[in-house]
């Protein structure tokens, strides 16, 4: 292609000539001495500035343009940041596509880059010095003359233009309006799994905003937007510090309880997967007391046979149909009440158990007392798990597990697919359907909540799968420790201290059972130390990792044919 594009180009700057008598000749000095090499860089070069008809030649302003908007570009965005008529675009363009240095983008209306290379060079037609402002010049035009959907439409175009260039930002005005374009482009970002991307746009985002910016009325959204989402980036990332830090400003600048919410949300989700589960559930409890539901200190045995009669004799007549005509829940403070439910709930499981059904049974209440929300999918999920086991009302917990999955498709509610998922398949289904039918929806379960940042929902359904997977016999003892390996490797990096106490745990125990160990009846080994690990979690208070490591050894002594190690 290139080869072929310098021919032309040599052609056309006369450096090859067709002489009358039909043989061509041309003069290898001169071309040499314009630079005309065969590498293909330079050969780019050439065959851009072989389009340009000198200085002011409005081709050059449009090809540096488009190198600006990236591999690919519309006329439209052309039109907008050029100084040339519509026509005179027009027709660069075909003479663009002529030339092969673009190509269309079927019927999208936008056009590429033949290949990269004439991208850079395009780009090198800026003079260095000038780059950022040329840049700069674009972006303020897009911004100038789109729409606010059209600019929401095209946040990563119009937000890398001022990537490198912020020092050109001038007045505070301008300085807030691209905090908020960065907003949106990490919220894209975010939203697509991108987060290291979104966490530096949000970063980039609050490095505009004056020392003050808490403090002025005019900022303090932009200013609680952006620091809320760079900490919750931040979670996602396993950076435990940085969301300590970010989360403790958040609480100190805002202004009311409503404020402090999300920051609250975000320190018990990272509380929970950094394995300090006793201080996420502390902190769960005293929010839902300052969102006016107290939760007792001391939840006995009495208070739970109580709330489980009552919450039992609450659904007893309740059909999905019945539930799904309930009135939205509008109340922020309920609703915020049920968020942190959902978020203590894992950490309440595995320390502090007691406390389960109490709170399951008051998001109950809330939802029938005051209104249906997507969140109220998950307490009918909690509420069926508790009934399925450990009190063993099988088809009770269908039916109810059955009615949060229906409130989840009412709502859409993908953000909470994951923990959906692994509810219904690793918790419910069980009961009713074949093992191969469960294992491929766990799976999607862990894709979805690495998707939208729920890393601890994420893992408990791939360890459901791969415990499920090989208690049922359908994936070999060689393969789920390749399998566990290899999740142990993808989380490693998510700062998932409490996700790799049990992934540690797994692989072990599927070395133990393929007899990769000193001795097969004792969980310790390579990845893992049983008696070290009993001490963490007694310390920690992690009674489902306790649990956890005393049937693996349990099961390692029956596999061993050694009952009364069993015993």
């Amino acid at each position: 292609f290139f080869f072929v594009e310098l021919i032309r180009s040599l052609f056309d700057e006369r450096f090859l000539v067709l002489g009358e008598d039909g043989k061509w000749t041309w003069n290898e000095s001169e071309i040499l001495g314009q630079n005309k090499a065969l590498g293909s860089a330079e050969v780019s070069d050439a065959i851009v500035q072989g389009v340009i008809r000198g200085e002011y030649d409005p081709m050059k302003e449009i090809l540096q343009i488009a190198s600006c908007l990236g591999a690919e570009f519309s006329i439209h965005h052309i039109n907008l940041a050029a100084s040339s008529s519509p026509n005179m675009i027009t027709r660069a363009v075909e003479v663009l596509l002529f030339r092969k240095i673009i190509l269309p983008r079927s019927d999208t209306g936008k056009y590429r880059w033949a290949h990269d290379r004439f991208q850079n060079s395009a780009f090198k037609l800026i003079p260095q010095d000038e780059c950022s402002q040329f840049r700069y010049m674009i972006g303020r035009k897009l911004i100038d003359n789109f729409s606010q959907d059209e600019l929401i439409e095209h946040a990563f175009l119009v937000s890398g233009l001022f990537y490198g260039g912020e020092v050109l930002l001038q007045t505070m005005k301008e300085r807030e309006q691209i905090a908020e374009l960065y907003s949106i482009a990490g919220g894209k970002a975010a939203h697509s799994g991108a987060f290291e991307e979104a966490a530096e746009y949000f970063r980039k985002g609050i490095n505009l905003l004056p020392p003050d910016h808490w403090q002025q009325d005019s900022l303090y959204s932009i200013s609680h937007q952006l620091y809320n989402c760079l900490a919750e980036m931040e979670c996602c990332l396993g950076n435990t510090s940085e969301v300590d830090q970010l989360c403790t400003k958040i609480l100190e600048n805002s202004r009311s309880l409503q404020d402090q919410m999300r920051a609250y949300d975000t320190q018990i989700y990272s509380l929970s997967y950094r394995n300090e589960m006793n201080e996420a559930v502390r902190l769960g409890l005293d929010v839902l007391g300052k969102l006016g539901e107290p939760v007792p200190r001391r939840v006995g045995t009495f208070i739970n046979i109580r709330e489980l009669i009552t919450t039992r004799r609450m659904l007893k007549r309740l059909t999905w149909e019945d539930v799904l005509r309930l009135r939205p829940l509008r109340k922020w403070k309920k609703a915020a009440a049920l968020q942190t439910i959902n978020l203590v709930f894992a950490a309440v499981l595995r320390c502090q158990p007691q406390y389960a059904l109490f709170l399951t049974a008051k998001g109950l209440k809330i939802t029938l007392r005051d209104g249906l929300s997507p969140l109220s999918a998950l307490l009918f999920g909690f509420f069926a798990m508790i009934l399925l086991n450990p009190v063993g009302a099988i088809d009770e917990g269908i039916r109810c597990e059955e009615i949060g999955y229906r409130i989840f498709e009412r709502f859409q509610a993908y953000d909470l697919r994951s923990r959906i998922l692994m509810i219904r398949y690793a918790y419910a289904k069980p009961w009713t359907d074949s093992m191969d039918k469960c294992l491929p929806p766990l799976l999607t379960g862990a894709s979805s909540g690495l998707l939208t940042g729920d890393v601890e929902f994420a893992f408990i359904n791939s360890y459901a799968y791969s415990i499920d997977a090989l208690l049922s016999g359908f994936v070999p003892l060689k393969i789920h420790l390749e399998n566990m390996t290899n999740l142990k490797k993808q989380y490693a990096a998510l700062g998932q201290e409490t996700v790799m106490f049990y992934l540690h745990s797994a692989v072990q125990l599927a070395r133990n059972l393929l007899g990769m160990a000193r001795d097969v009846r004792v969980l310790s080994g390579e990845d893992f130390d049983a008696q070290d690990s009993l001490k963490t979690c007694l310390v920690t208070n992690n009674a489902a990792g306790r649990e956890f490591i005393l049937l693996s050894q349990l099961f390692l002594a029956i596999f061993a044919s050694d009952y009364a190690q069993a015993v």
